[in-house]
């Protein structure tokens, strides 16, 4: 069974029409989001032999694959709905979206900037695996939310939320 069968087999099992096709454009959304982040970091850097960088976009891909593995076979309806846009979105979502994708690009062409290319502040290297254990610890709350909590497209009824499992 290829990837793209799983995926359709899964959708189909939830019943909803169009799942396989959602998550799939959701998984392109993300390796794009990762790449554009390499992008700004090795730009801004000016060089690629950069490690730190490179161990960032591990982690980074890292803590995806570890979303995936636990919402796609919980939840995937959440995985697909969160790549799309809503029309129903207040102003203050779609503003706060936007403002938010620039700092967070904003945050890695400054350390690019910072650590890749001029040294402007200097951290030991040992204090990169506790950042990297605080990365995967702090990423672990949002994947269960993701996994565990109902979309609005399911019944719940007789769903327990993650807050109420805690």
């Amino acid at each position: 069974m290829s990837a793209s069968e799983g995926v359709s087999g899964r959708a189909e099992r939830h019943g909803r029409p169009g799942l396989a096709r959602d998550l799939i454009r959701r998984v392109a959304q993300i390796l794009f989001t990762v790449v554009l982040w390499g992008l700004v970091l090795f730009a801004f850097a000016g060089r690629l032999d950069w490690s730190r960088a490179w161990i960032y976009l591990g982690l980074m891909v890292l803590g995806l694959i570890i979303n995936g593995i636990v919402v796609l076979p919980r939840n995937p309806e959440i995985a697909a709905e969160r790549g799309k846009k809503h029309a129903g979105a207040k102003r203050f979502d779609r503003v706060f979206s936007v403002v938010y994708s620039a700092a967070i690009l904003g945050l890695a062409a400054l350390a690019g900037l910072d650590a890749g290319r001029f040294g402007w502040s200097s951290i030991p290297f040992g204090w990169a695996y506790a950042g990297a254990v605080l990365y995967l610890v702090g990423s672990w709350p949002i994947t269960w939310a993701m996994a565990t909590n109902p979309t609005s497209r399911r019944p719940c009824a007789s769903r327990k939320t993650a807050a109420t499992r805690l």
